[in-house]
């Protein structure tokens, strides 16, 4: 998958650093993928807004994938970005991995081949872990979408 798409910066971004002023930046959460809040966002405003730092924002059409789960079924949950109008900044935060889908790889295959039994059990085979189990970015650009 490592030549169907970009890997962009992730932060180590927390709940900490929400704020309730309006900054024009806002980030992803693992936590928010988990509890399925977010997994088409449509909707800038209902993420959380933090304090900007020159991150480097994602875009429409960027797949999220949630790092760490505390079970193996939630290693590689993932969420899309699907924004007509793109007002804030976004920025993929504390356990994210984000991707940039190339021309040959549409956004929602990649999306919805996240949440394929196939794709789920490589996350069970090479996640790691004792009580919080994870995946890195290397396994997931290794692995290859059929």
């Amino acid at each position: 998958m490592g030549d169907l798409t970009q890997r962009i910066k992730s932060y180590p971004i927390s709940h900490d650093a929400e704020i309730n002023t309006i900054t024009g930046t806002k980030y992803i959460h693992y936590g928010d993928i988990h509890t399925e809040k977010l997994k088409r966002i449509t909707n800038e405003k209902i993420l959380p807004n933090i304090k900007d730092n020159n991150y480097i924002p994602l875009k429409s059409g960027d797949v999220i994938v949630a790092d760490a789960s505390e079970d193996y079924k939630g290693i590689a949950d993932a969420c899309v970005i699907d924004l007509t109008e793109e007002h804030y900044k976004i920025v993929s935060g504390l356990h994210t991995i984000a991707f940039r889908p190339n021309r040959k790889l549409k956004s929602y295959f990649l999306y919805t081949y996240f949440h394929t039994a196939i794709f789920k059990h490589y996350g069970y085979r090479v996640g790691t872990g004792l009580k919080v189990f994870g995946i890195t970015y290397n396994n997931l650009s290794n692995f290859v979408c059929t």
